[in-house]
Parts: structure tokens; C-alpha cells; sequence
């Protein structure tokens, strides 16, 4: 998706230093029994860390083949880029906010 293009990149990136991503899931980055996930983000308009909470439902689409997959988070669709960018979601106040946003201050996060 095309809009969505520099938050990939920016999702690349982050795995180009190892530990970082890390960092940022509090518990860590394997399934959660519970479904509940705690991302750590830095809100760069309150200037301090967030603990945002995300369950395990994404949103989904039916693909051409009629399979339903989800809508976000990817190539490959790695769980911890679904967590991500529902996390990201979360802290931007929508998807369609976090599609229409900068991503230099979401990098910052």
C-alpha cells in the first residue's frame, strides 16, 4: 500500500538494530496466551514514554483467492509489525490517522 509505504521502511529499520525492537514490547515478542500485548512508544507530543496496550485483533480483508488475511502490518505480516503499527494506531488516535501522519515523528516513537 502505497500510503503506507514509509511506515514499512520505518519498520525495516527498526529491525536493523537488534534490541531495539525489543525494547519497546514489554514482555516480549512471542505469542501472548492472553492476547494482550504492552508496546512501550515515545509520544513526542507529551515528551515521555506510553505503555499502550493492544489486544490480538487486527483488521482483515478477504484477498482476491477469497482467503481472509490481515490488512496491516506488512509483507510477511510478522505479528510484532501488527502489534506495532496497532500500537502506532492507538498513539496516532486511528489507522487513517497513522496513514495520513508524518512519519518522522512515528520514528521518533
Amino acid at each position: 500500500v502505497p500510503e503506507r509505504a514509509g511506515l514499512y521502511s520505518m519498520f525495516a529499520t527498526i529491525r536493523e538494530y537488534p534490541g531495539h525492537l525489543e525494547m519497546l514490547f514489554a514482555d516480549n515478542l512471542e505469542a501472548s496466551s492472553e492476547g494482550r500485548y504492552i508496546v512501550w512508544l515515545f509520544d513526542i507530543w507529551i515528551m515521555q514514554w506510553r505503555r499502550i496496550t493492544v489486544d490480538e485483533y487486527v483488521p482483515v480483508i478477504r484477498n482476491n483467492q477469497g482467503v481472509i488475511e490481515p490488512c496491516v502490518g506488512g509483507h510477511g505480516r510478522a505479528l510484532w509489525a501488527l502489534l506495532l503499527e496497532k500500537a502506532l494506531a492507538k498513539l496516532s488516535g486511528s489507522y487513517d490517522a497513522l496513514r495520513r501522519a508524518d512519519c518522522g515523528p512515528l520514528l521518533m516513537a
